[in-house]
């Protein structure tokens, strides 16, 4: 919702300055030796602006704005694999070099190592092309906020008695 409000790039590229900042955060407490505090607040702002999965859904959202079409499935396939492909290449390399990283420099150049690779993946998607997707609503309005919030949302499926669909299905499935 946030990509398609302000576009794919931005979103991507805030969230990834977010978690550049939180890993800061973290490697400064680990650099000084600071209280615990630190890491939290350091997590906490990875997570109060938005954290990996929203990155990622940024990403998987300008794929798919750059594969469109009956004959873009294939295409969009395989670059959403080449995508989860390089997630699980970072995952299965990342805690090799993170021990030689800790070895070597000590446990705050994780830290600050990941924080270096936020600063270019934002930094990448800040030179990127713009995503082709139709342009935002020039404002956004209080009645955008109201109808889509979650508080609301909820109360729509209750008074559409379709919550009673989910507690079958809730049911049939733990059957």
């Amino acid at each position: 919702l946030a990509s398609d409000r302000f576009g794919r790039r931005r979103v991507a590229a805030a969230v990834a300055c977010g978690q550049g900042l939180g890993m800061l955060i973290v490697a400064t407490g680990a650099w000084f030796e600071l209280s615990w505090l630190w890491a939290l607040a350091g997590w906490a702002t990875m997570g109060l602006l938005g954290g990996p999965f929203v990155f990622l859904s940024s990403i998987f959202a300008y794929v798919s704005d750059w594969t469109r079409g009956a004959d873009a499935i294939g295409t969009r396939s395989a670059k959403f694999s080449t995508v989860d492909a390089l997630v699980m290449y970072v995952a299965g390399v990342g805690p090799l070099l993170g021990g030689l990283l800790v070895k070597t420099l000590g446990f705050y150049a994780v830290w600050a190592f990941c924080a270096l690779v936020y600063a270019i993946a934002a930094a990448i998607f800040l030179c990127a092309p713009p995503s082709p997707q139709p342009p935002p609503p020039s404002a956004l309005r209080c009645v955008d906020v109201c109808v889509s919030s979650t508080p609301v949302l909820i109360a729509r499926l209750f008074a559409r008695r379709e919550i009673l669909y989910l507690g079958y299905i809730s049911a049939i499935s733990q059957a």
